[in-house]
């Protein structure tokens, strides 16, 4: 037997769909972020290495949020 999709189903799916090509890019964007650190070293890229090797997850997360925060502001401002 064939699976009819609803108008509702199809709507639900493109709005996933959506949703995960956003996230998509603002995690391409916060890696950009983050690559950019890579090449030009400073307190915070070496703080966040630090947390990353200890295995401190509050610390990394905590640390991490002002970089999404700019990119969610940028792709909402977009």
């Amino acid at each position: 037997m064939e699976k009819k999709i609803s108008l509702e189903d199809k709507s639900l799916n493109e709005a996933r769909s959506a949703s995960m090509g956003m996230i998509r890019k603002a995690v391409s964007a916060v890696n950009a972020k983050l690559m950019h650190l890579n090449k030009h070293p400073n307190g915070d890229y070496e703080n966040l290495l630090a947390a990353l090797k200890k295995r401190d997850d509050k610390k990394f997360i905590s640390m991490i949020v002002p970089y999404v925060e700019d990119v969610v502001d940028q792709i909402e401002s977009s």
